[in-house]
């Protein structure tokens, strides 16, 4: 343990307890008397740490007369800086390239501060796999035009690449907020051409000009778009699905959130989960994922579209 990471400990701990004795401090701080001392007058004379000592309780503390004291700058401990770089190479080693750049210089702070603890970055990077799926690639700047958009509230006309129709189309949008989704961007957006709020893949957004003064929606609405039914595309929630599932499938559905507002029970050797739902699109590839290991219930409309989409399968391989 170095110096900074001792300190930051003394002063958890005179945060955290009425009175605190020497023998705890130097068991905490894996020091002796000695470095104890050091550092509790490097703490009083150059960062003004108002540290008291009780005799009648043979316990040191912080004055509470001097409740302002704050260690300078930005401090974490070594267990938040190693989460953080944990979070760190989930970027980084993603496919969204455009964030891994935008975060670098952070990361190699995060890095020199692991050196100063002893440890090796690369190591320690080394026991770290990210494996990420499906995601796809973003454009550097153009997801920083995004985002720049949505945080100053600034109108954007973009052209817009839609997949299902393999179509552009130019459009003025008043940003809302940005999703992420199943390991991809998506931003919720009021779209003057459709006058509705819709969801736009991040990736497929080229910002050609931008103007001040979006309209700005309720959170309410925006909540309603994003989170009413399954799936980001879905909209407010008008059905239910309920859904059926099996040995082993039931095992790992059982403990996966498919919906925030989502209800789950066992009835009999079976696990039923009921779904709300507006676009049966996404709720039935989810099903389809699972093959034998889940059946549709009700209602019938979603029944037949999962019956249809395996039919279908079906008849591509018999083509081959």
């Amino acid at each position: 343990m170095n110096k900074a990471e001792r300190i930051y400990k003394l002063d958890r701990l005179l945060r955290s307890r009425r009175r605190t004795s020497r023998k705890i401090i130097e068991e905490e701080l894996d020091c002796t008397k000695p470095t104890f001392l050091r550092i509790k007058s490097y703490m009083i004379d150059f960062l003004g740490a108002p540290i008291k000592y009780d005799r009648e309780l043979n316990g040191y503390y912080y004055d509470e007369e001097d409740s302002k004291f704050d260690l300078p700058g930005f401090w974490l401990t070594p267990d938040e800086i190693y989460a953080l770089f944990v979070c760190h190479q989930v970027i980084e080693k993603s496919r969204e390239v455009g964030l891994s750049s935008i975060i670098k210089p952070m990361n190699e702070k995060i890095e020199s501060i692991l050196k100063s603890l002893g440890h090796s970055p690369e190591n320690l990077k080394s026991k770290i796999k990210v494996m990420p799926q499906f995601s796809r690639i973003l454009n550097q700047e153009e997801f920083g035009k995004i985002c720049s958009s949505l945080i100053s509230n600034e109108i954007m006309e973009v052209r817009y690449f839609t997949r299902s129709s393999n179509s552009y189309s130019t459009r003025k949008l008043h940003p809302q907020r940005l999703i992420h989704y199943k390991d991809n961007w998506y931003l919720a957006a009021l779209c003057e051409k459709s006058n509705e709020l819709r969801i736009f893949a991040a990736d497929k957004i080229e910002v050609l000009n931008t103007w001040p003064k979006a309209k700005k929606l309720s959170s309410e609405n925006i909540d309603s778009l994003v989170e009413g039914g399954f799936g980001v595309f879905s909209g407010k929630a008008v059905n239910k699905a309920v859904l059926r599932c099996f040995d082993p499938a039931k095992r790992w559905i059982a403990d996966e959130i498919w919906h925030k507002d989502q209800k789950m029970y066992n009835d009999g050797d079976d696990l039923v989960l009921e779904v709300p739902y507006s676009n049966p699109t996404e709720l039935a590839m989810e099903i389809l994922r699972y093959g034998e290991g889940i059946v549709v219930e009700s209602p019938d409309s979603l029944k037949e579209l999962v019956i249809a989409k395996m039919e279908k399968s079906l008849k591509n391989y018999k083509k081959i």
